[in-house]
């Protein structure tokens, strides 16, 4: 990549800067976390879901989370399935008072509600829409 026709690691460099642009000196991570500390910092930011150890084993629920994603995604850019303005204006209201909001996310199901609450097909994870 170029800055202003320099190269980014040149930039870096004559900033002080490590390769990655941190501050020299900084310790980048040397190493993978262990699912121990995963199950961790996952309970420590209130994030649910399983880890294995094991590489081979897949989380079928978050494969089924990222295909069900894009095809909310996809339907609320395109405007397919949309929900009428009092329904999407009632979710809203709902997840601004939910403890799983956080920003524009749902902590229970990681979905970017702005997409989500437009969509009419698509539920609360846990039960909150009743329209």
């Amino acid at each position: 990549m170029l800055y202003d026709g320099i190269p980014i690691g040149e930039v870096n460099r004559r900033l002080g800067r490590g390769p990655f642009g941190e501050p020299l000196g900084t310790a980048l991570p040397t190493s993978v976390p262990t699912p121990e500390e995963i199950v961790k910092l996952r309970e420590k930011f209130g994030l649910s879901g399983k880890v294995s150890s094991d590489p081979s084993v897949h989380d079928p629920s978050a494969l089924q989370r990222i295909k069900s994603g894009a095809i909310g995604v996809g339907k609320a850019i395109l405007g397919i399935d949309r929900a009428d303005g009092a329904t999407i204006a009632y979710r809203k209201s709902v997840c601004k008072g939910c403890p799983r909001f956080r920003g524009s996310l749902c902590l229970e199901c990681g979905c970017a509600l702005a997409m989500k609450q437009v969509v009419k097909s698509e539920r609360c994870p846990i039960g909150k829409w009743i329209l």
